[in-house]
């Protein structure tokens, strides 16, 4: 069976549990700092790091040391020892995904990123914008992740699931310099 299948119905189930128990404000934080860790190792090394002989409670504990030694919320732990007793510690990265996803999808929040040259006292300001609009024109709340990146040297960039707006001045310069290679090149 497709792995993507499977770690989608692991999440599925996860999401019921949390919805369950209500735990979803303190679950989806960790779920999402958990799937941040995992995402920086490569999928093989992860898979080396948590073979499925490993206890649960010894992936837990890495887990929680790795997030600052933060002891894990009782849901999130039953998800990863569901996944060991399986034999699916493979599929958590998927699964995490798969289960934040539908998390915001049930909750009414759309995930969008900001990009910045350089955060400054402006920066408030758009985010609230940002967030108006993305509650007037889909109806839902805005989780927003600000970035900074120096390269697109002014204004910013936000992207939104399949959305992009693109209001940098690196676009900008883009866009003078490809109009300035055309008027040379119909000048030659």
């Amino acid at each position: 069976m497709n792995e993507g299948i499977i770690a989608s119905r692991y999440a599925g189930a996860f999401l019921q549990l949390v919805l369950e128990h209500g735990s979803g404000a303190s679950v989806v934080p960790q779920a999402r700092a958990m799937l941040r860790l995992v995402e920086r190792l490569p999928q093989q090394e992860f898979s080396t790091a948590c073979r499925s002989e490993m206890k649960a409670e010894a992936i837990v504990a890495m887990f929680g040391k790795a997030l600052g030694n933060v002891p894990l919320e009782k849901d999130l732990c039953s998800f990863i020892s569901l996944l060991v007793s399986n034999g699916r510690t493979a599929l958590l990265r998927e699964a995490l995904r798969s289960f934040l996803s539908e998390y915001y999808k049930h909750e009414g929040i759309r995930c969008g990123v900001l990009t910045v040259a350089r955060a400054d006292e402006s920066l408030p300001v758009l985010e609230a914008r940002l967030r108006t609009l993305v509650q007037n024109e889909f109806g839902c709340t805005l989780e927003l992740e600000t970035r900074e990146d120096p390269s697109i040297v002014g204004g910013f960039v936000f992207a939104l699931e399949d959305y992009l707006l693109d209001a940098s001045v690196r676009r900008k310069l883009d866009v003078i310099r490809k109009r300035y290679v055309e008027n040379n090149r119909r000048l030659i």
